[in-house]
């Protein structure tokens, strides 16, 4: 779902000379967009918000399988620091 939003800022401020990254804060654009109820409402009966939930959830579940499946004798894990594996570890020769 794509929502092109055509707009005017007040005074936009900018982080450089070309551009490329609006400065100006949200509370200070000028105006303040204001979305109807039926159109919030036809978004919600499109399914499109289950779509997403679906397919985060599915995306979630491989990860999770990926990570924690069967058959997995030997995990490593990561984002820890200072963690170091033991010489042996996964290994016949484990203690």
């Amino acid at each position: 779902m794509w929502i092109f939003v055509n707009s005017l800022i007040e005074n936009p401020a900018f982080d450089s000379q070309t551009k490329e990254t609006l400065g100006t804060k949200a509370v200070n654009f000028g105006s303040k967009i204001e979305l109807s109820e039926t159109f919030l409402n036809g978004i919600l009966k499109s399914g499109i918000v289950e779509s997403i939930l679906s397919v985060a959830k599915a995306k979630e579940d491989a990860k999770l399988a990926k990570t924690l499946g069967p058959g997995k004798k030997k995990q490593k894990l990561i984002g820890i620091p200072k963690l170091d594996d033991a010489n042996d570890a996964g290994t016949s020769r484990a203690a």
